[in-house]
């Protein structure tokens, strides 16, 4: 009895030790173990087959290095009629030789191998199985990092991401009017492309700005107007203040919210103005579309659009501040910082010393006004780049005294400007100058035209650019010994060009806008000899038209900074100087000295 059991487990031991010798022989490839020599446990997993990962880049180089084996011997198939004798003999002889090989295993003996494949250590299933928590922990943490970075793509648009809602239950809304615009743009984009120049983001963005702002410019343009706008909730009961607005549910309109804070009506159309301006720069308007398809007519109440600003450019900044309102409070550091930048450049040309040894005055006199002016509409690097930035701030920030036309860059730069040292007319110089930095030309010149009415259509006749802008007095405006001199205001010869016979204004909207007040008459032989005497009185604001996209006249604001004043009987002739404006305050600069504060009214 005992040695029947002891024959049968010897028995059971060798059928379990011949099946993993089997199993080794199957992940040994063929031609790997030399005759006589056994497989080793070290030697099978040397030559184990691949990784899932790697089995499908080494499947093409598995396949060169190894070709597949026949399962079996067909024996003598028609091919093989023809074959006797030793080389038929040789090649019986070969497949037997190879019998060790995986494939010979696996037809050899197949209750061996499906008795262990299913647990095959290398098997893809065996390997999936083993590491299924790894893959786990891996989809977890990557699920966590992407949940992360949502919501840190989440955290950043917060504050330069808007929501705009636009009603379009009326006709020739603003969503309507939307449409037409990115309509437009599209035609142009298929016709003429080369003359788009903008995409379509920023002029949707601005046909809002300017809608809104032209909305406002109407509700504060009349006493009845106003008193409408109080009426509906818009305006306080003071007429200058814009209402804090609410959308409420229950009555389906905005209604007053009296924890928004009021803005002044003036101070939200120039806010308004400034983003208008801006927009149209690189990477200001990051996204601005709508949540649907833009169409002619919408079966919803409201057109959603989403607005994002930009944040990597000072013009992007600008928009986000104007926005916020954080122009307005004066609140958090950037905005100080920004303020504080203005005015130290503002400081810095106050003290700057333009020393003359000539008849250098007229140059001198621009560049301290132009220079003034910029630094409140953006600074130096709105209009100046390169070498002429650096030498402008060089300039700036020297202690003593600076002679323009002995800097080698300078006299490069002004190449062509004849004669520098006689006296020459200061508007004259301020055309060439901005003809040869055309960075600067851009943001000053003005683009106007002439309109006049046919037919209720408005037609236009005449237009240019001109920087500076030419404004005359009315011709009556002569010296009069009975009663003095005739006085202008700035914004009333603004008006004065305005309304001529045909309608002037401009089509764009500039970054700083530079006038030139005509005081001479030209004689018979077409030399301005003749000097119109009248006294012009500068406003602290004023207003410039500018012509909207259904010909209505718009008003950008602006605010008065310097002054260039010529004494003289002849434009080059006299001498030039400087006034510079702030708040209430005057600053007189003049050649080679650092400006002499006065106040406004003093002799």
């Amino acid at each position: 009895m005992t040695s029947a059991m002891d024959v049968d487990k010897a028995k059971r031991q060798l059928e379990e030790a011949t099946q993993e010798l089997e199993l080794l022989e199957s992940l040994t490839p063929a031609g790997d173990i030399k005759a006589g020599a056994p497989p080793t446990l070290l030697s099978a997993f040397q030559t184990a087959r691949p990784s899932p990962l790697d089995k499908d880049k080494d499947k093409d180089k598995g396949t060169k290095e190894h070709p597949p084996q026949p399962k079996y011997h067909k024996g003598d198939a028609k091919g093989d009629q023809g074959r006797k004798g030793k080389d038929r003999g040789q090649g019986q002889n070969q497949w037997q030789r190879t019998g060790g090989g995986a494939s010979n295993s696996s037809w050899r003996n197949p209750r061996g191998m499906g008795a262990q494949g299913s647990r095959d250590p290398w098997s893809e299933e065996e390997l999936v199985k083993d590491n299924v928590e790894e893959f786990r922990a891996a989809m977890k943490l990557l699920s966590t990092v992407m949940l992360r970075h949502e919501d840190q793509l989440a955290i950043q648009k917060q504050d330069t991401s808007y929501v705009v809602f636009i009603q379009t239950g009326f006709p020739d809304s603003l969503a309507v009017s939307t449409h037409r615009v990115a309509q437009t743009w599209h035609s142009m984009k298929t016709a003429i492309p080369e003359k788009l120049e903008a995409p379509m983001r920023v002029l949707l963005f601005q046909h809002f700005i300017k809608t809104v702002l032209s909305k406002l410019e109407l509700m504060m343009q009349t006493p009845s107007s106003k008193s409408m706008a109080v009426n509906m909730g818009l305006l306080a009961e003071n007429e200058e203040d814009l209402m804090g607005m609410k959308w409420d549910q229950a009555a389906n309109r905005h209604v007053p919210d009296s924890n928004i804070p009021t803005v002044k009506a003036k101070a939200a159309m120039q806010l308004l103005q400034k983003v208008l301006t801006l927009c149209p720069h690189p990477l200001v308007i990051s996204r601005y579309h709508a949540t649907r398809k833009l169409a002619q007519e919408y079966q919803g109440a409201t057109l959603t659009m989403l607005l994002q600003v930009g944040y990597r450019t000072t013009e992007a900044d600008e928009v986000w501040q104007a926005l916020g309102g954080r122009d307005l409070s004066l609140q958090g550091r950037h905005a100080a910082e920004c303020l504080g930048e203005k005015a130290g450049v503002a400081d810095m040309v106050k003290r700057l010393q333009l020393t003359n040894g000539g008849n250098f005055c007229y140059c001198n006199a621009v560049i301290k006004g132009l220079l003034y002016a910029m630094a409140f509409r953006g600074g130096l690097e709105r209009f100046f780049n390169g070498g002429m930035l650096q030498l402008l701030r060089g300039i700036l920030q020297r202690s003593g005294a600076t002679h323009l036309w002995r800097h080698p860059f300078w006299v490069a730069m002004m190449s062509g400007w004849r004669q520098p040292s006689r006296q020459h007319d200061g508007a004259e110089f301020m055309q060439f100058f901005l003809m040869k930095q055309s960075s600067a030309a851009v943001h000053i010149q003005v683009h106007w035209q002439a309109k006049e009415q046919r037919e209720n259509l408005w037609r236009c006749v005449d237009g240019g650019s001109s920087a500076p802008l030419l404004v005359v007095p009315p011709a009556d405006a002569t010296a009069d010994e009975s009663q003095g001199l005739h006085g202008y205001s700035m914004q009333e010869l603004i008006d004065h060009w305005h309304m001529q016979e045909t309608l002037h204004a401009s089509v764009s909207t500039p970054q700083l806008l530079a006038l030139q007040i005509g005081r001479f008459d030209c004689n018979q032989q077409d030399v301005c000899a003749i000097k119109r005497r009248f006294a012009v009185i500068p406003n602290q604001t004023v207003t410039f038209p500018v012509f909207g996209d259904n010909d209505e006249v718009l008003r950008s604001t602006y605010v008065f900074r310097s002054a260039i004043v010529h004494k003289g009987r002849t434009p080059d002739s006299g001498h030039y100087f400087t006034l510079l404006f702030e708040d209430s305050q005057i600053w007189y600069a003049d050649d080679g000295d650092i400006g002499v504060q006065r106040l406004r009214g003093e002799e």
